[in-house]
């Protein structure tokens, strides 16, 4: 799934916080969350 192209990294992430997302790992660029089943990968980059 993409992401919209009007958000930057930080406010995906605020976002996925807000929904219950935690934290897992960050490698490179990208931001990794965990929530159930759902592993979403925000890229952090402009």
């Amino acid at each position: 799934m993409k992401l919209p192209r009007d958000l930057s990294g930080d406010e995906v992430c605020r976002a996925l916080k807000r929904l219950g997302f935690v934290f897992q790992r960050q490698t490179g660029s990208h931001c990794h969350y965990a929530k159930g089943g759902l592993h979403p990968c925000v890229p952090m980059h402009r």
